[in-house]
């Protein structure tokens, strides 16, 4: 799986037409450390996973399963209200989605 992972990582990074160095760089991250992840020697932490998946304009979902999920959105208020949750940050959207949660029961 780690080798699936790593193939992917550098055919996203080649896609976002990025050199190892300059992705390394974006990322703050060594060079050899990003030849590492990419030749599944070492696994990227799951946060350094979104950073690269995003800096790379790539689907996270597909960087670590290979498959993509599409999204239906059914109206570009969803596409908004989806955009902005995501930006938020982890205790926040922890929080919005206990409300969520305690709303759909009810």
């Amino acid at each position: 799986m780690l080798e699936e992972i790593a193939k992917r990582l550098k055919e996203a990074r080649v896609n976002a037409r990025m050199t190892g160095k300059d992705a390394a760089a974006k990322l703050k991250i060594g060079a050899s450390t990003l030849s590492q992840y990419e030749n599944a020697i070492h696994e990227p932490t799951f946060e350094m996973a979104i950073e690269m998946a995003k800096l790379y304009g790539a689907d996270l979902n597909w960087i670590m399963t290979g498959k993509v999920f599409e999204k239906k959105i059914e109206s570009r208020d969803d596409e908004t209200l989806l955009e902005s949750f995501h930006n938020l940050d982890e205790y926040t959207r922890g929080k919005i989605m206990g409300i969520i949660e305690t709303s759909v029961k009810k």
